[in-house]
């Protein structure tokens, strides 16, 4: 059965069991939100827009309330808000999906402490450092669409990942995505990728979008048997280049 890329997916691995985190050294010196708050007045204006938004979704204006309301979320959506400072956000440390895409944002180091995390929608910011998710080591699904992303080195270490969408980027060295095993689901589309070698060692996807992209030679692909779902349009491939059953290869879309 097809398994869809939608942010849905987040929401589905939320409670999959998975125990908190212990409190780090990193979690331990955070400033809360409450004291982002007090502090409002003297906050450049990119962060009093992210504390106006964060108040905005507790509820209230009062500083301890918030912070006590946005503490005991595992949700949180600031989509579309044009964020670009994340410090505010580093204290909430029980969240387990946070969706911030559709903002302006580049420097990710204030969510490294949140390794409570499964899902984060980072889609269509202005990233292209990746190394402060390497702390995240509990999700399970990523949302990088639409970035300014080279490198893809700094996941490796997010060995539980299932789900990861990196669309519309700029990668073109996908060789560190072969130690994530546990991938079902990976999207490519748009990037600058001819080798794709490294993706026969994911034999548990069955979701594979490489559309818009250099590639020629797809038959390193053939050992991926529970493949159903493989784009492969505009790319220097003909039908009869197809390297699994026909009919889960996708040349028009």
């Amino acid at each position: 059965m097809k398994i869809p890329f939608t942010l849905t997916s987040i929401s589905i691995l939320l409670f999959s069991g998975i125990a908190p985190i212990g409190v780090s050294a990193q979690q331990a010196n955070v400033k809360s939100f409450a004291t982002w708050c007090q502090e409002r007045n003297s906050a450049s204006a990119d962060t009093k827009r992210t504390i106006d938004a964060m108040l905005q979704k507790a509820g209230t204006k009062d500083c301890q309330q918030a912070d006590t309301k946005l503490k005991s979320l595992s949700e949180l959506y600031l989509s579309g808000d044009r964020l670009k400072d994340l410090k505010p956000l580093a204290s909430l440390t029980n969240l387990k999906a946070l969706f911030l895409n559709s903002n302006q944002i580049s420097d990710l180091k204030p969510l490294a402490s949140l390794t409570n995390l499964r899902g984060l929608d980072l889609n269509s910011n202005q990233i292209s450092d990746l190394k402060p998710l390497a702390s995240l080591t509990n999700l399970k699904t990523l949302f990088l669409n639409a970035n300014q992303i080279e490198n893809v080195k700094p996941i490796t270490s997010l060995k539980d990942l299932v789900y990861l969408e990196f669309h519309a980027n700029q990668i073109s060295d996908i060789k560190p995505l072969a130690s994530l095993k546990n991938l079902t689901g990976l999207d490519l589309n748009s990037n600058q990728i001819s080798d794709i070698k490294p993706l026969a060692s994911l034999k548990n996807l069955t979701e594979l979008k490489l559309s818009r992209n250099q590639i020629s030679d797809v038959k390193p692909l053939a050992s991926l048997k529970n493949l159903t779902d493989l784009y492969l349009s505009h790319n220097q491939l003909e039908e009869k280049d197809c390297p699994v059953k026909p009919r889960s290869c996708r040349f028009d879309s």
